[in-house]
């Protein structure tokens, strides 16, 4: 999975609408880049909106946003603003697609319910604009579910603090569970109980075999 661009509109911080090209010009041409910017200036905003529009999730609150979260936690939507809405143009097997996700207020001043959908990214074709299906048909696609895509493609800032904060027992835990390290901890105990069943069953072929006696020569004879 490669991310195309990312397009967003009243974001957190970032007011306004906001495009990054990861395609062309010098984020293609460069092999590693940074996002830097003191406290507040949206660096945290930039990874809300590409899980946003790919999951419907960020990193900073449990489960899938609704115009309820919002309302309540005052995130996602920059204040004093009325719309907003995130999307990335991402490729997977050389097949392109859109996702994207938006909110408004209606003339109440009330949110409106969420809008979500994928598309193909050169035909235009939609292929889902089910706020329910969206998420898990871009799931499907991409190979990865939200948590193994935070885990292995993004580290939130949160997570890195938390991480840093850490003791040697926590951190260990931490970075097994952002590098998807666990796998082998799950391969190391499988391998124990085969061993383990192995060597009992050898030791009970072992106590068969010294149970086996032996005739002498004159016994075999006889």
């Amino acid at each position: 999975m490669k991310i195309l661009s990312l397009k967003l509109k009243n974001i957190n911080s970032l007011k306004g609408e906001q495009e990054i090209n990861f395609a062309e010009g010098i984020l293609a041409e460069a092999g590693l880049f940074a996002i830097v910017g003191p406290t507040g200036s949206g660096k945290s905003s930039l990874l809300d909106a590409i899980t946003l529009a790919l999951y419907n999730r960020i990193p900073r609150v449990q489960g899938s946003i609704t115009k309820n979260v919002i309302q309540e936690l005052g995130v996602i939507l920059t204040q004093h603003t009325t719309d907003c809405y995130a999307e990335v143009h991402f490729e997977v097997k050389d097949k392109k697609y859109r996702a994207h996700w938006s909110i408004e207020q209606n003339r109440k001043g009330n949110l409106n319910e969420r809008k979500h959908e994928l598309s193909d990214s050169e035909t235009g074709a939609i292929i889902t604009n089910s706020i329910s299906d969206t998420p898990k048909e871009i799931e499907k696609i991409i190979g990865l579910s939200y948590e193994q895509f935070v885990q292995s493609m993004m580290l939130a800032q949160g997570q890195f603090a938390k991480f840093l904060q850490a003791n040697q027992s926590e951190r260990s835990k931490l970075l097994e569970e952002i590098t998807g390290g666990q796998i082998y901890r799950k391969i190391g105990m499988k391998i124990f109980q085969k061993h383990k069943e192995f060597k009992a069953n050898l030791e009970d072929k072992q106590t068969q075999l010294n149970a086996v006696q032996i005739l002498s020569e004159e016994e075999r004879k006889t």
